[in-house]
């Protein structure tokens, strides 16, 4: 066994579709016909590749203190293909509400309370969970000034927006999450601009929108996003185009078109080259689109299986760096009774198989007690303002939505 096998993350898998059939026995399956049910279970499977991806980083990272990208296709797209996959699947379905404004008015209040409680409950359980880690590293002494330490936790309070510093001294304390945190700003950034998309497409956002457009445009000074990261997201706005087309519609529902997809993932996910190269990403793309316009990649996407594991994809993906980090860190050393940096490829991978139940269970239990509440506050969040609101003199409200 090699520490790039690919037959030992396919183990993995298997586990964790396991661990979720076990999880999901008796347990409802929130179905929303407005959702996409293939891009639902396609989420799973691309928080599996981040997974799988931090998992062989830390057999190079343990050895020789380098967090670097593996030297495997395969495992190198698994990590930054399926985060590409995530920004089209975002772009896809919000871009898509921007189409679908020009028959009906967009709620813009709602859009963003509604990311701000679908995201960030989550995200508070990992940074609370990631303040445990460092304070068990530091032994729970302040190595730092307060000023710095409040300044530090502020950035990562802002979804690392200004940057992810370490924490109370503590050196890369972002591998403890595994750096997952770079990819959310990308994401928040998309949805304030999609005020100004909206705009461009030739309609009218309203003021109130575009100025939460002006306000983040001003992080830019801050924040240096990389243009080669901004591209899945314009891959999935053509997606959002493309699958309105009942021509592709037709096609995606088809056998030809499964194969193609699953030839195009096989392709995006293991030629050989660096993860700027343009075919891998072109075939990225292409399965994209398919799926967008409705293919299942011969049911297996919209399998319930598929679908229950892609309903904890967001915890999944914010939480395993945390289990990783304890495992190797802590874990290794106490039960085995060696340093992680001894560990052979097949007890590396063996730590991995353990942990992956550990990791599906712990996503589960947060989607369920955490993230779910958070979406439910949604609606009364938006009554008590609109509450609040509607009380203020007439010439300062805004025309409902805006």
């Amino acid at each position: 066994m090699t520490p790039t096998d690919v037959w030992p993350g396919l183990v993995a898998v298997l586990l964790a579709l396991l661990t979720t059939r076990l999880l999901a026995q008796g347990q409802p399956l929130h179905e929303d016909t407005a959702r996409h049910r293939s891009l639902d279970g396609l989420r799973g499977y691309l928080a599996l590749g981040v997974f799988l991806h931090h998992s062989v980083i830390w057999q190079g990272y343990r050895v020789s203190g380098a967090w670097a990208s593996p030297p495997s296709a395969f495992y190198t797209q698994a990590g930054k293909g399926s985060v590409a996959l995530f920004f089209m699947i975002t772009a896809f379905l919000f871009f898509g509400r921007v189409l679908e404004a020009r028959h009906r008015p967009m709620d813009w209040t709602r859009l963003f309370a509604g990311r701000l409680t679908r995201l960030t409950p989550a995200y508070l359980v990992m940074l609370a969970l990631l303040l445990v880690v460092v304070a068990v590293q530091t032994r729970g002494r302040l190595q730092v000034d307060p000023v710095t330490a409040l300044s530090g936790l502020k950035d990562w309070l802002l979804f690392t927006v200004p940057g992810r510093p370490d924490l109370n001294g503590l050196a890369r304390t972002e591998i403890a999450v595994a750096g997952v945190t770079w990819s959310l700003p990308y994401e928040w950034m998309f949805y304030a601009g999609l005020p100004l998309l909206m705009l461009l497409t030739g309609q009218r956002p309203g003021l109130g929108p575009l100025l939460v457009t002006a306000a983040a445009s001003t992080a830019l000074l801050v924040w240096r996003p990389s243009l080669g990261n901004l591209l899945p997201f314009a891959v999935g706005m053509g997606a959002a185009c493309a699958a309105r087309w009942p021509a592709l519609q037709r096609f995606a529902a088809t056998p030809v078109a499964s194969g193609v997809t699953l030839l195009s993932v096989i392709g995006g996910f293991s030629l050989p080259g660096s993860v700027t190269a343009p075919l891998p990403q072109l075939l990225q793309a292409l399965a994209f689109v398919l799926v967008a316009a409705g293919n299942d990649l011969f049911g297996g996407l919209s399998s319930r299986l598929s679908r229950q594991l892609g309903a904890p994809a967001y915890s999944l993906y914010l939480l395993h760096g945390l289990v990783l980090y304890a495992a190797f860190q802590w874990g290794v050393d106490a039960v085995v009774g060696r340093p992680a940096a001894a560990l052979p490829p097949a007890q590396h991978w063996g730590v991995v198989w353990t942990v992956t139940p550990v990791v599906i269970v712990l996503s589960h239990l947060c989607h369920r007690y955490v993230e779910l509440p958070g979406m439910a506050l949604t609606d009364p969040c938006l009554r008590r303002w609109r509450q609040l609101w509607d009380r203020r003199p007439m010439v300062l409200r805004p025309k409902r939505g805006v």
